[in-house]
C-alpha cells in the first residue's frame, strides 16, 4: 500500500454560517485523521468566495453563486481516496470537490534519479533516425 501526498479542495454550500463552515472542516478533518489514518500537512481556509459559474444544489432548486472554500493537504494511502470521495458525494452540503495527487519532496518513498554515466558514446545521428522510423512503423502497423 503506497502512501502519497494529496490535496483536496472542497466547496461547501454558501447558505452555511461561518460556525457551520468550521464544523464541516472539523468533521472532514476527523474523518481524514481517524477513519482514514491520514497525516494532515495543512488546512487552508479560504472562506466565502464567488463561484466562476452558478451551481444548482442537488436536492433543491437553489442556485448558489458563492461557496465556502477549504483546501486539505495530507498524506494517505491511495486506497483511501475512493472512500473519501464517496463520503464527499454523499454529503449534500458539499457542492463540488477535487482531489489531486501532489508531487512532494518530503516523501521518503521517492527514489533518487540515477544519471547516465558520461562514458557511454552518443548514438550516431543515422541510428537515432532509424530508431524513430522503426518506432513509427511499429505504432502504425501494430507490430
Amino acid at each position: 500500500m503506497t502512501v502519497n501526498c494529496y490535496e483536496t479542495i472542497l466547496i461547501f454550500d454558501d447558505r452555511l454560517t461561518e460556525a457551520n463552515y468550521n464544523t464541516m472542516i472539523e468533521y472532514f478533518l476527523s474523518f481524514l485523521t481517524e477513519d482514514l489514518a491520514s497525516a494532515i500537512k495543512g488546512i487552508d481556509k479560504l472562506g466565502k468566495k464567488k463561484l466562476a459559474y452558478p451551481i444548482t444544489i442537488r436536492s433543491t432548486s437553489y442556485e448558489a453563486s458563492e461557496g465556502w472554500y477549504v483546501v486539505f493537504t495530507y498524506k494517505t494511502a491511495a486506497d483511501n481516496i475512493a472512500r473519501l470521495e464517496t463520503k464527499l458525494r454523499g454529503d449534500e452540503r458539499v457542492m463540488k470537490f477535487l482531489t489531486v495527487r501532489r508531487e512532494d519532496d518530503d516523501l521518503e518513498e521517492y527514489a533518487e534519479v540515477e544519471e547516465m554515466p558520461d562514458d557511454q558514446p552518443e548514438p550516431a545521428e543515422s541510428e537515432q533516425a532509424d530508431g524513430k522510423i522503426q518506432d513509427y512503423c511499429d505504432f502504425v502497423y501494430n507490430i
